[in-house]
């Protein structure tokens, strides 16, 4: 895996390629100032076909999103035997569950057999700081970010649960309300930082079950 910082790849394409991404195109849009902020907390990584990127069990302070390719989400079943429960395309983010749990990864995820090539930005979580730590990244962008994770596990807790609707969690998501909060203030980053949290312990709940509970 080679990861370098922007003096190493061409920066414009890497912005151009941002702009397929929703939050970073938001970013970009409403404050351009931020988004600088956020270039100069980011790496870019380029992959070869079946390479893997992220292993179970490792930890670090990454947040990943997909800007060319596609990637592979692998969990191991009880007969060590690898299956695939989840595939990562072109302008999706990833990583963020380890992130927001405070938990090591969950999932192998390495560049599917079909694709030559991928290439990843990824985006320091230190940048952030604490939830309530506004002095670098400001309120508005981390209330975008955590609307863009919410969204992107709901998704994904609804391809299992179409999958697998008679699994015995999938009753539990259809327990997770959708929020209903004026927008703009901090209780609003309070009530989607712990929806975040709430969908990615059920979707870290839901990965290896759905190994033993079969396709």
């Amino acid at each position: 895996m080679l990861m370098q910082p922007f003096s190493g790849v061409r920066r414009d394409d890497v912005e151009r390629l941002l702009q397929y991404i929703p939050f970073f195109r938001q970013i970009q849009q409403q404050d351009p100032e931020q988004f600088q902020v956020l270039l100069s907390f980011s790496k870019v990584s380029v992959l070869e076909r079946g390479q893997l990127f992220l292993h179970a069990g490792s930890q670090d302070q990454w947040l990943y999103f997909l800007l060319r390719g596609e990637l592979a989400v692998t969990v191991d079943r009880p007969d060590d035997e690898k299956i695939i429960v989840n595939k990562i395309q072109a302008g999706e983010v990833f990583g963020e569950i380890a992130l927001i749990l405070g938990q090591p990864r969950s999932a192998d995820i390495r560049v599917a057999e079909q694709c030559r090539q991928a290439t990843v930005f990824g985006l320091d979580f230190n940048a952030f700081g604490r939830l309530n730590d506004f002095s670098l990244i400001k309120l508005p962008i981390k209330q975008a970010f955590y609307r863009n994770v919410v969204h992107t596990l709901r998704w994904q807790l609804e391809v299992y649960r179409q999958q697998h609707p008679s699994h015995p969690l999938a009753e539990k998501h259809r327990r997770i309300k959708v929020l209903s909060l004026p927008k703009g203030g901090f209780e609003e980053l309070q009530a989607l930082h712990n929806q975040a949290v709430e969908l990615a312990t059920l979707l870290v709940e839901w990965n290896p079950s759905i190994s033993n509970f079969g396709t």
